[in-house]
């Protein structure tokens, strides 16, 4: 229930052009859930938007690092890939 709230409101504020203030939320959202690719997709997106494209790409690149491990962490594996780098 708290992440659902907490992207809506990280929403609204994109939607309200208050992408700085949305950068931060979405900060504090990774520090909550560290392993959540969609955060990280969201947020790149964010990026592209403010034409931050080298942030964009790296929080790209760390949620598909984050998706493959959370796939392979399901079906009971060792992780394919590392995201230390980007942490």
């Amino acid at each position: 229930m708290f992440e659902c709230m907490e992207a809506l409101t990280d929403g609204i504020k994109v939607m309200l052009r208050r992408g700085r203030a949305a950068l931060d939320d979405f900060a504090t959202a990774i520090k909550l859930s560290p392993h959540s690719a969609h955060i990280y997709f969201n947020r790149a997106n964010l990026f592209l938007s403010l034409k931050m494209l080298t942030e964009a790409e790296q929080d790209y690149t760390t949620g598909l690092y984050k998706l493959l491990n959370n796939m392979y962490s399901q079906i009971d594996r060792k992780p394919l890939c590392s995201s230390a780098a980007f942490e």
